[in-house]
C-alpha cells in the first residue's frame, strides 16, 4: 500500500454564503467555484416568505429588474443587499453562514435562513468572537449580538448624533480668546 503526501491546498472549499453585519451578501470560494460564479456579473435576488429562504439568480443582463452587480474578489463574490434585507426584515445585525445550494427547479442559488452552519458550539457569528451568542439564540429570529457588541455600536451612535457645529463653534471660540490675550 502506497502513502500519499498531504498538502495543504487552503482553506476547505465548501460552498456557503454569508450575510454580513453590512447588509452584503458574501458567497465563499468554494461555491464561487464550483458554481463557476465568475462567468457572471450581476445577481437578482428573491427571497421565500413561507421557507424563509434567499434565493439567488446570476445573470449578465444588467438590464434585468433588480439586478444587482456581483463584486469578485479573492475570498468569493459579494453582492450588496442592505435594502433587500431591510425590506424584507431580515436580520443582519450580526455576520452568520450559511450552506448554500442549488434549486434546479427554481435555477436559484438558496440560502435557508432556518439554517445557519454551525461553528463548534455556537452557530452565531458575533464580531466580538470571545463574546459569542449562545447556539439557541441563532435559531431564534430577534438574536441579539452580545454585549460587547452592542455598546460598540451605542458608543459609535452617541459619537455621531452629537452635534459637530457645537463643538466647532466652541472650538472656534476658545482659539480666538486666546489669540485676544
Amino acid at each position: 500500500m502506497a502513502f500519499e503526501k498531504y498538502v495543504k491546498n487552503g482553506r476547505m472549499k465548501r460552498p456557503f454564503a454569508s450575510i454580513w453585519l453590512r447588509g452584503q451578501i458574501g458567497i465563499g470560494k468554494g461555491a464561487s467555484e464550483d458554481y463557476k460564479l465568475k462567468n457572471y456579473t450581476f445577481a437578482v435576488l428573491f427571497y421565500d416568505t413561507n421557507m424563509h429562504r434567499i434565493g439567488i439568480k446570476v445573470t449578465n443582463d444588467e438590464n434585468e429588474d433588480g439586478a444587482k452587480m456581483m463584486t469578485h474578489g479573492k475570498t468569493g463574490v459579494v453582492i450588496s443587499a442592505r435594502s433587500f434585507l431591510c425590506f424584507y426584515h431580515i436580520d443582519h445585525r450580526v455576520t452568520r453562514a450559511y450552506t448554500l445550494g442549488y434549486d434546479a427547479h427554481e435555477n436559484l442559488y438558496v440560502i435557508d435562513l432556518q439554517k445557519p452552519r454551525q461553528k463548534g458550539k455556537d452557530s452565531s457569528l458575533c464580531r466580538n468572537r470571545s463574546k459569542r451568542l449562545p447556539a439557541y439564540a441563532a435559531t431564534r429570529k430577534t438574536a441579539q449580538p452580545c454585549a460587547a457588541c452592542v455598546s460598540r455600536v451605542s458608543s459609535r451612535h452617541a459619537a455621531l448624533t452629537a452635534s459637530p457645529t457645537v463643538d466647532s463653534i466652541s472650538r472656534k471660540r476658545t482659539r480666538l480668546r486666546k489669540k485676544e490675550v
